[in-house]
C-alpha cells in the first residue's frame, strides 16, 4: 500500500478541487490510499464528497499554519510520495519532505503568475527566486496543467505538461427556479472565484454596456465576494446575477447557458473554460488565457470592454450547439501519468 498525501490550498468548488476529487474518487487502483492536506481552515461541503482516506486542514490560515501543519503529519505518518498542488510554497514543503525521509515530492503547477510576478515587491521576488531554486534542486516531478503554468513555477528546468482530465455528469433535467426567471434573455456565465485574477470588476465594467436583452449570471464564492455585491449594489447594475456556489456547475451551463466568459488577470489553464466547449458552448477569454484551453470554441481578446460587448452582441444564441465534445483532456490519459509516477 502506496500512501500519498496531497497538499493543496483550498477545497471549495474550484477547478483544482473538483479534478483532485474525481481524480481520487474515480481511482481504481486499491493499493494508493490517499491523503489531502488542506492549507485552509475552512471545510467545505465538496470535502464530504472526496473519497480520501484521510482530510486533515491547517489550524491558522498562513504559511506558517501550514508548515506546522505538514510538519505535524509527516512526524505522525509514513507518506511514500507528496503531490503538492500549492505554487511557491512547494519549496518549503519539499524542504519538510526530504527531512522527514520522502523521497518522491511531486510539484503540479496549476496557473500562470509571470505577468503579474513582474510587478512584485523585491522580497517576493527573493522568495521566488529561492522557492523555484528549491523546487529545481529537490522536487523530483514537476508537471504543469499547462505549458504556461510550467514556464511559471519551472523557468530553468525540465518540466512534463499533462492536462487535467474532464468528465462531463451533466443531469438533464435539471431544474432551478432563479435561473428560470432569466429565461428569454443572453444568458452570458462565469465560472470562478471570486479572488483578484478572476477579474470581477472587468465583468461589471461588462455588465454595465450590455443591453437590457442580456444578463451575466456569476457562478461561485470567495474572499471578494462581498466587495463585488457592494460594488454592484453600489452602481445599481442591473444586468448581472450573483448566483453564488452550485454542486453542480455542468448541469446549469449545460440547460441555461448561452455564452461563457472568462476575462483573467491571469490563469494555468481553466479547467470550466474545457468544460463549458465539451458542452457545446461558446467562450470569450482574454489573451492572458492559455490558448491550449481551446479545443474549438474559444474567442481570445485583449481586455477592453468595448470590443468584448462587440463580440458578445454579435454572437447569437441560436449559434449554440449543445452536442457533447471530447478532447485530449481525458482521465485516462492522467492516471497513466500520475500512476507511473507514483509506481516509478
Amino acid at each position: 500500500m502506496k500512501k500519498i498525501l496531497h497538499i493543496i490550498g483550498g477545497l471549495s468548488v474550484g477547478g483544482i478541487e473538483n479534478w483532485l476529487k474525481d481524480f481520487i474518487n474515480n481511482s481504481s487502483d486499491s493499493n494508493l490510499e490517499y491523503h489531502i492536506f488542506v492549507c485552509n481552515n475552512q471545510q467545505k461541503e465538496i470535502a464530504l464528497k472526496v473519497k480520501a482516506k484521510k482530510i486533515y486542514y491547517t489550524k491558522n490560515n498562513n504559511i506558517v499554519g501550514c508548515l506546522k501543519g505538514i510538519n505535524s503529519l509527516l512526524k505522525e505518518n509514513n507518506f511514500d510520495i507528496i503531490h503538492c498542488h500549492t505554487d511557491l510554497s512547494s519549496g518549503l514543503y519539499v524542504l519538510l519532505s526530504r527531512y522527514y525521509g520522502v523521497e518522491k515530492f511531486i510539484s503540479h503547477s496549476h496557473t500562470d503568475r509571470r505577468e503579474i510576478e513582474k510587478k512584485a515587491s523585491w522580497n517576493r521576488k527573493l522568495y521566488r527566486f529561492l522557492m523555484q531554486k528549491s523546487i529545481e534542486k529537490l522536487v523530483t516531478t514537476k508537471v504543469g496543467v499547462s505549458n504556461d503554468a510550467a514556464l511559471s513555477l519551472f523557468p530553468n528546468t525540465k518540466y512534463d505538461v499533462e492536462y487535467c482530465g474532464v468528465n462531463i455528469n451533466i443531469d438533464r433535467d435539471f431544474h432551478d427556479e432563479q435561473l428560470e426567471k432569466i429565461k428569454g434573455k443572453k444568458r452570458i456565465f462565469h465560472v470562478g472565484r471570486f479572488s483578484k485574477p478572476k477579474n470581477h470588476d472587468f465583468i461589471i465594467e461588462l455588465a454595465k454596456k450590455i443591453d437590457n436583452d442580456s444578463i451575466i449570471v456569476c457562478l461561485g464564492n470567495g474572499v471578494e465576494f462581498n466587495r463585488i455585491k457592494e460594488k454592484i449594489d453600489m452602481n445599481k447594475v442591473e444586468n448581472i446575477l450573483l448566483y453564488g456556489e452550485s454542486n453542480d456547475v455542468m448541469s446549469i451551463l449545460y440547460k441555461y447557458c448561452d455564452l461563457f466568459i472568462l476575462p483573467s488577470l491571469w490563469e494555468g489553464l481553466p479547467l470550466s473554460l474545457v468544460e463549458s466547449q465539451k458542452l457545446g458552448i461558446y467562450s470569450l477569454c482574454s489573451e492572458n488565457v492559455s490558448k491550449e484551453s481551446n479545443i474549438g470554441l474559444v474567442e481570445f481578446l485583449p481586455l477592453d470592454v468595448d470590443i468584448w460587448i462587440e463580440n458578445i452582441n454579435k454572437y447569437k444564441v441560436d449559434l449554440r450547439n449543445k452536442k457533447l465534445r471530447n478532447s485530449s483532456f481525458t482521465f485516462e490519459s492522467n492516471y497513466c501519468y500520475f500512476y507511473n509516477k507514483y509506481y516509478n
